[in-house]
């Protein structure tokens, strides 16, 4: 990696960028002039022309300028999550994809635990105990995004943890194989089958399709 352009030290600066982007999109979510919304996972022309009304008038501040264009640091950093991947060995054996794969979801395991005990323990203040138990203990499984909208990932970092999980989980099983033209032609794959989605009426389908690894690729 240290040897083409996009160095490890150089994907570090861009993964802080990005995640400084997606802070200040999530600190500064209301524009002070609310003329410009976000388009997050989306575009609507509805909420981008008036953003460029305002780059056209030459005035944009730091409050519109990360509520609508902040999550892209959201797409930055599953790039560079991807792309750190692929630069490593794939696993040779499957005794060593089992091996990879439990790291992997232990450390995901473990960074997601406490967060989610502070939240049952917020449902059981609220007296929302059991209509929640459920949905924060599939967080753990890092298959949350899979039954997306019927499971919304709240906060928005368990989605993103069970996204970066299934990259591993098919990296590690599939990793040597997809290469060159197979990750090509798989790639086009999902997104014709994603522009298929677009223009049928299935947004609970499309909604899955997207929040999950197939979208990303």
């Amino acid at each position: 990696m240290n040897n083409c352009i996009l160095s490890k030290k150089n994907s570090l600066i861009l993964r802080s960028i990005a995640i400084m982007a997606i802070m200040l999109h999530n600190f500064l979510h209301n524009p002070v002039l609310m003329m410009s919304q976000e388009n997050e996972m989306s575009f609507n022309s509805q909420k981008a022309d008036p953003f460029f009304s305002l780059l056209e008038n030459g005035f944009v501040n730091i409050y519109e300028l990360f509520s609508f264009l902040g999550w892209v640091g959201v797409a930055v950093f599953v790039f560079l999550s991807g792309y750190g991947v692929m630069k490593s060995p794939p696993p040779q054996a499957v005794s060593e994809s089992l091996h990879y794969v439990k790291r992997q979801f232990l450390k995901l395991f473990f960074l997601l635990l406490p967060a989610v005990l502070l939240f049952i323990i917020g449902d059981a203040i609220q007296h929302n105990f059991f209509p929640n138990i459920l949905k924060r203990v599939t967080y753990l499984t890092m298959m949350a995004n899979v039954a997306y909208p019927y499971v919304k990932c709240s906060p928005g970092v368990y989605w993103y943890f069970s996204l970066t999980f299934q990259f591993y989980l098919i990296y590690a099983f599939f990793g040597r194989y997809f290469t060159g033209k197979k990750l090509l032609v798989f790639s086009l794959l999902s997104i014709a089958i994603l522009l298929l989605l677009c223009v049928s009426d299935s947004p609970e389908i499309l909604s899955i399709y997207r929040h999950c690894f197939t979208g990303w690729f």
